[in-house]
């Protein structure tokens, strides 16, 4: 992962602009507070499935990128499969950072 993708998940997790982890980001989509998914590149062929599905059945642009591991240390948390963005600003920056899935 990039060092500048890492230190802006950690900044928009310190400002609680984000959600990480599968029953929270699937909570924050049932609520309509997700515009960003991110899903680690190791993470299992059934939580890519699901969460592309979920991300592309309610319009939330997703990309894949990183390591649970990676996604885990830059949160300061255990490792991570998914994170969901729910600031607009911060996801139009990570979107910038990003390649086009």
């Amino acid at each position: 992962m990039h060092k500048d993708l890492h230190g802006r998940l950690g900044i928009a997790q310190k400002a609680g602009l984000l959600v990480s982890g599968q029953d929270a980001v699937r909570q924050a989509v049932k609520n309509g507070t997700v515009v960003l998914i991110l899903l680690a590149e190791d993470a299992s062929p059934r939580t890519l499935k699901e969460f592309t599905l979920l991300a592309e059945s309610k319009g939330i642009p997703w990309r894949q990128g990183g390591t649970r591991q990676e996604y885990g240390a830059a949160l300061g948390k255990p490792d991570r499969a998914v994170i969901a963005m729910t600031d607009r600003g911060f996801a139009k920056s990570m979107l910038a950072k990003m390649p086009e899935i």
